[in-house]
């Protein structure tokens, strides 16, 4: 990988990380999340570390994942990682956060540069969405 690359891959976790932060932090405010513990910043960045780490193509992908559906399959990840774990409260705030990421995707998509890789990853979010809105 190269300096300009590895530049690019962290402004672009940094971005989706910033999305999920600000969601977790609306969750917060009303309740819904915890404040500390993990803090809505330490989830967001895990969770895009955690799908970065696991998906070695999203690295190498060019163009890299739009920021919404990395923050969207981030989200994703923690609700099957909140569900494993019987942390009901957590799955719920991420989940609902989820379902606000995809909303926003489904009214202003179309006017998104969005590619391939992108919708991979917003229909493998979507499809845990509806799995866990549903149950």
């Amino acid at each position: 990988m190269g300096f300009f690359s590895g530049i690019k891959n962290n402004i672009r976790k940094s971005e989706a990380a910033v999305l999920i932060q600000n969601l977790l932090e609306n969750q917060a405010a009303l309740g819904f999340f915890p404040k500390t513990d993990p803090t809505p910043a330490e989830m967001a960045n895990k969770l895009i570390q955690v799908v970065w780490d696991n998906n070695s193509g999203i690295a190498q992908s060019n163009p890299l994942p739009h920021k919404m559906a990395l923050a969207a399959v981030g989200l994703s990840s923690g609700v099957i990682a909140m569900d494993k774990a019987g942390n009901r409260e957590i799955l719920l705030a991420l989940n609902f956060s989820l379902g606000q990421i995809l909303l926003e995707l489904n009214a202003s998509g179309h006017r998104m540069k969005l590619h391939a890789i992108d919708i991979h990853l917003i229909d493998k979010a979507q499809g845990v969405y509806t799995h866990f809105s549903e149950n």
